[in-house]
């Protein structure tokens, strides 16, 4: 019997760049599901993390049968653990990932193996596909077709305003409230103590070089595993200040008093939408204002008066995020094998999970972790 022509349900190919790439997404229906999967984020991601060595650039593209594009995915190939992995366009940086969907286009679960089928074929070469920190969206539930889904490790944290500011202030908890009235009066106490928000490139540089020396610093204090200062971590964040700024999809905004930098955030905006990406605060000195806290209540505030409603404080269970009442964002993982190899590294990570679930596992990891 003559097996179903699956190709003809779907057709996988690459493009050759990044601007090719997006050229094909802005032409289909719908709009970015985040921030990281908007124009100017994955332009300089490619540009400059992208670019690194023994990093491929992958731009998978999914067309149906009449040749209509239904599903990207900012991809990338590379080696890790001895295998050939394809993985979202992230490397530690992107918070929600997540594949451009055509917004008309309604997933058959009957064309699950026809899906399946033509990745697999596009991705010949390759161990493992995996995938992680995925959003919950149409273009994500197609993925579903290639892989169950598995609930991520890491969730998102947001909040969403309604027009009265003072209305949603008045209901955080009332410590929390009162502290945060009290940081201010004290922080205004310093010398030409004021809230900023760059609005040129010559301050936004300055403020960016205050962030990464007063976040390099805590984190080297601290012993902690830090990458952000690598040449190509470095530059990507530079590449998206530069191009961002003017545009309103970067927003920098700092505590300043005298000539002292006493916190700074770096956030990118879109649709609407505010991400809250990096915050670094000058230490001990300033403790008494809890510079981090005011920060971003006050950078909440300035953008709420410019209209946005949503205010997404990213991922990491953290406890500055939980006093503002943050609500969590579902993130899923998955993987597929597409060789021998990528079936055992499956397997592994299957068990993995299966063991950090049991109740013991969770109980001696909090221990751990205290």
């Amino acid at each position: 019997m003559a097996q179903p022509a699956y190709p003809a349900l779907f057709r996988a190919e690459f493009s050759a760049d990044i601007c090719s790439f997006l050229r094909r997404y802005e032409a289909m229906p719908g709009g970015a599901p985040s921030a990281f999967q908007a124009a100017g984020w994955l332009q300089a991601w490619y540009r400059q993390l992208g670019a690194q060595p023994g990093v491929l650039p992958l731009w998978l593209c999914i067309s149906d049968g009449a040749g209509r594009d239904v599903l990207l995915l900012p991809l990338i190939s590379r080696r890790a653990a001895g295998l050939r992995r394809v993985e979202m366009a992230d490397l530690g940086i992107t918070d929600y990932n997540a594949a451009l969907c055509n917004a008309s286009f309604k997933f058959d679960p009957s064309q699950r193996q026809a899906l399946r089928r033509v990745v697999r074929q596009a991705l010949r070469g390759h161990d493992l596909l995996a995938l992680g920190k995925m959003l919950h969206t149409p273009g994500n539930a197609a993925l579903h077709a290639l892989m169950p889904a598995q609930p991520c490790d890491f969730f998102g944290n947001h909040v969403q305003l309604g027009d009265d500011w003072d209305g949603w202030r008045y209901s955080l908890e009332k410590t929390v409230r009162k502290e945060l009235e009290r940081s201010w009066r004290v922080f205004q106490k310093y010398p030409d103590a004021r809230f900023v928000r760059a609005t040129n490139q010559g301050e936004a540089n300055s403020l960016f070089q205050a962030l990464e020396t007063l976040q390099s610093a805590r984190m080297q204090h601290a012993g902690a595993a830090y990458q952000l200062d690598k040449p190509a971590y470095r530059a990507f964040y530079q590449d998206r200040l530069q191009s961002g700024l003017e545009t309103g999809e970067v927003i920098l905004t700092a505590l300043v008093s005298a000539q002292d930098v006493v916190a700074v955030l770096y956030g990118i905006h879109h649709q609407g939408r505010y991400v809250m990406l990096r915050i670094c605060h000058a230490g001990d000195t300033w403790k008494p204002c809890s510079p981090g806290k005011l920060l971003i209540e006050r950078t909440m505030h300035h953008l709420h008066q410019q209209g946005c409603r949503y205010f997404d404080f990213a991922i990491g269970d953290y406890f500055h995020k939980r006093v503002f009442q943050v609500r969590p964002t579902p993130l899923w993982d998955g993987r597929l094998a597409l060789s021998w190899r990528g079936w055992v590294a499956l397997q592994g990570w299957r068990a993995k999970r299966a063991l950090k679930r049991q109740p013991w596992c969770v109980r001696w990891l909090e221990k751990r972790r205290r």
